[in-house]
């Protein structure tokens, strides 16, 4: 179980973190910008297949997880050195609970017996640093990211730190989750460089001012990356947390109950905000979990392509969580820029199908749309029917494209079956993505709600917009139960265009070329 809860962990961990990897190509040409976000996709997709290495250990102390989060944050700065402080909940305090690399003491030392790395890591943990206190405490207390490029003169920096371990820069990023400030993330660059290195970096292009120094952009890196970093400390105290209470005697209810915890902090917190469109969500787990999963996000930097996902993993509690969270992770990693569907969906396959074990599967809507157009292309990997709806309408459209669950079967044998489909929103129409949970509803005599109701119900009210229509969806569905615990899930996606004028400012009738 709690080797299962660590995998978990660095998976959210990694999709989070992606987050942060799309700034440091803001500034640059448009070629330059495709090149950048695609070697970037590949090094968070080679991180999602690797992260599990550094947790077969049965440790759950915080250590591995800090480990991995400093090493992946050096490795994307280029960093020679790299730190990670924690506020201790006994003295307020922060104390250093990773360390790599050539990373100096920050603290201000007194004596300074130290000949070998190992006594300089175990001095600089064993001290703590007052919130206010250097440039460490500055950024926890201010909740500031700094970027320091003349140590030597920033009073902030103990002369010692220098003198044992010299650095050109250092940057330092507040780790703030839900308001609160868990603790400080710090990389070091060295001053000097070796001949075989400055070579490598004329052959980049690089200046070598480039090379020992951090820039801007890589402030605003590490930054994004301190913000999620944060998201996976609080996910790993969670569960260090619960695995120390009554493991023995309630082991099942906590896995439940962490995998609850999970698929909330897998789901946004909040819908974009999309002009001309209304947008609302609805989910609501069964006591039992079995892994509904839905998303709302930009695929583009110019927020044009919407991207709408809602799916049913097959698995419950733990297992059902960590499938949950791949999936997640190769979506959102997989859709960058990339505007087709049907191939987004092929290599999310890939993932699934290579990682997890046989029975376990996950049906799955996803598409794009175009917000200027409302052109809608999707594919439906097994999942529920789209409906479409309007108001004023007479009927509830349903559409059900070809394809299977994701996870099922080899890439090649999915291709085959898998349908991608196009569908148009014109001013007041809508479309609802739902999962089985909401069909297969029982009552007290073992009855299903069952879609040809739903289906009635739909139409009876598709007069309403996005957020009324799922309040009442789910009003209807509790009635039908009359205080029956459900079994299932139940999530409800619905998206309503209604603004003219966004249609008829749109330049083209359909979507970009891939």
């Amino acid at each position: 179980m709690f080797h299962a809860l660590y995998i978990i962990l660095l998976v959210i961990s990694a999709a989070l973190l992606w987050q942060g990897l799309r700034l440091r190509h803001a500034v640059r040409s448009s070629n330059a910008v495709l090149e950048q976000t695609q070697r970037e996709r590949q090094a968070v997709i080679q991180y999602l297949n690797n992260m599990a290495k550094p947790l077969r250990s049965r440790d759950m102390s915080l250590g591995p997880s800090l480990d991995v989060i400093v090493q992946f944050v050096m490795d994307m700065t280029q960093a020679d050195g790299g730190a990670c402080y924690l506020i201790n909940d006994d003295d307020g305090a922060l104390h250093c609970r990773s360390i790599l690399g050539m990373f100096p003491p920050l603290q201000p030392f007194t004596t300074y017996v130290l000949t070998k790395q190992k006594h300089l890591y175990e001095k600089i943990k064993r001290e703590k640093i007052e919130i206010g206190s250097g440039l460490i405490g500055e950024a926890a207390s201010k909740r500031k990211a700094y970027l320091v490029t003349d140590p030597a003169s920033d009073s902030r920096i103990p002369r010692t730190a220098l003198d044992m371990s010299p650095f050109s820069s250092i940057m330092v990023a507040p780790l703030v989750f839900d308001k609160r400030v868990l603790g400080v993330l710090a990389v070091v660059k060295g001053s000097s460089i070796s001949d075989q290195l400055a070579e490598s970096i004329q052959n980049t292009g690089k200046s070598m001012r480039e090379a020992a120094e951090f820039l801007v952009e890589d402030l605003s890196l590490l930054t994004a990356l301190a913000e999620q970093a944060a998201s996976t400390v609080e996910m790993v105290r969670l569960f260090t947390t619960a695995a120390t209470e009554e493991v023995a005697r309630q082991t099942m209810e906590k896995e439940l109950g962490l995998a609850h915890e999970f698929q909330q902090m897998l789901l946004p917190n909040e819908c974009p905000n999309v002009p001309g469109y209304d947008v609302a969500v609805f989910s609501r787990p069964a006591r039992e979990v079995g892994g509904d999963y839905y998303d709302v996000f930009w695929v583009d930097d110019d927020k044009r392509y919407l991207g709408l996902v809602i799916a049913d993993v097959s698995g419950k509690g733990i297992p059902g969580a960590f499938v949950m969270a791949m999936t997640r992770s190769a979506l959102r990693v997989l859709s960058r820029n990339r505007l087709n569907p049907l191939e987004v969906m092929l290599r999310c396959n890939d993932r699934l199908y290579e990682d997890t074990k046989e029975n376990v599967f996950v049906t799955t809507t996803y598409g794009i749309l175009d917000t200027s157009t409302g052109i809608f292309r999707y594919v439906r990997a097994g999942h529920e029917p789209l409906l479409k709806f309007s108001k004023g309408g007479q009927e509830i459209i349903q559409e059900e494209p070809s394809g299977i669950a994701l996870g099922m079967v080899p890439t090649e044998d999915l291709q085959a079956v898998l349908e991608e489909k196009t569908t148009v929103l014109s001013p007041g129409m809508g479309m609802l993505l739902y999962t089985d949970g909401v069909v297969e509803a029982e009552n007290s005599e073992g009855d299903e709600f069952g879609r040809d109701v739903f289906l009635k119900f739909m139409l009876e009210h598709e007069d309403l917009s996005p957020e009324p229509l799922i309040a009442k969806v789910v009003e209807e569905i509790d009635k039908f139960a009359n205080g029956i615990s459900q079994h299932d899930d139940i999530t409800l996606l619905a998206i309503q265009f209604h603004d003219n004028q966004a249609l008829a400012s749109a330049t083209a009738a359909s979507i970009a070329p891939v």
